[in-house]
């Protein structure tokens, strides 16, 4: 919802441009923001940081598959035909092995289902241990205290999701402030270099009309003093084209750092850019519960 919102924001912000000469657009701008800004790169990390915990949390209740294997040699007393036992032993070789598979359910109950072997290898066909045997075999654990029920089970779950979710939107939070404040640096930088270029035509013509003055004024057509007023409102204008010009340095340079790109200062800003029309039916309409 957070992101629709900044989209609807930013659609007030963004123009088509008539301009061929133009360096950079408001969505060079954005793109640039999204593709390359270390902020948001920070922001996604976390985001997959979370998710990836989140994962392992609901891991713990998936299907594991097991399988133990064994190899032992008893030894045995020997015996005679009569079947009484003699001071000889005999050795057995017995091999074993265990597969099963385990799961754990969110109610708490664990279920280990699984099928063991055993084969003996001796060559003495009249001891018990000589024949191979299968077993299947089911495994159930229940916990009684504490760790009994959902709720308990699931605990680590719900907070890694929850987690998860306030990370989500807060990153959502985070990369929409980053493009709005953006897009609001953009047009700053776009009317500093129209003020700027106003300021210098400005002061353009007030240099002509003080130069004409000073004709004037030298062939006595026009008095001193309203030669002096034009030379003093010239050196306002020149001021005010020197403030013009900082501004226009500092928010070039402002711009830059919110791009991230390589973008050089001398191709900012961008000229040539209509300012957008401010439509008060779609800000009064902007509610997150509708869009």
């Amino acid at each position: 919802m957070l992101k629709r919102a900044t989209y609807a924001i930013l659609l007030l912000f963004v123009t088509n441009s008539s301009q061929a000469d133009q360096l950079i657009t408001l969505e060079d701008v954005v793109r640039s923001v999204l593709n390359s800004h270390l902020e948001i790169e920070k922001q996604r990390t976390y985001t997959e940081r979370s998710d990836a915990a989140a994962q392992q949390t609901r891991s713990e209740f998936d299907w594991s598959l097991f399988a133990e294997g064994g190899y032992k040699r008893p030894r045995v007393p020997g015996s005679n035909d009569n079947g009484l036992l003699t001071a000889e032993t005999k050795t057995n070789n017995v091999y074993n092995i265990t597969v099963g598979m385990e799961k754990r359910f969110r109610n708490g109950i664990t279920v280990a289902p699984g099928v063991s072997y055993s084969q003996n290898t001796s060559k003495n066909s009249s001891d018990v241990l000589a024949n191979s045997v299968s077993l299947g075999h089911l495994a159930v654990t229940i916990p009684l205290l504490k760790g009994r029920g959902t709720e308990a089970t699931t605990a680590n779950e719900r907070v890694a999701q929850e987690t998860y979710e306030a990370t989500r939107l807060d990153s959502d939070r985070a990369i929409a402030i980053l493009l709005v404040n953006a897009a609001s640096q953009y047009w700053q930088t776009v009317a500093a270099t129209r003020n700027l270029a106003a300021a210098r035509r400005a002061g353009k013509e007030a240099a002509a009309i003080t130069e004409t003055l000073k004709t004037l004024s030298e062939q006595g057509e026009l008095s001193v003093l309203e030669y002096q007023n034009s030379v003093a409102s010239l050196n306002l204008r020149r001021l005010k084209i020197e403030k013009s010009a900082v501004t226009w340095n500092s928010t070039r340079r402002k711009l830059a750092r919110i791009i991230q790109n390589g973008y050089r200062i001398n191709k900012l800003p961008i000229s040539g850019e209509q300012f957008p029309a401010f439509d008060v039916e779609a800000v009064l309409g902007l509610n997150e519960n509708t869009l």
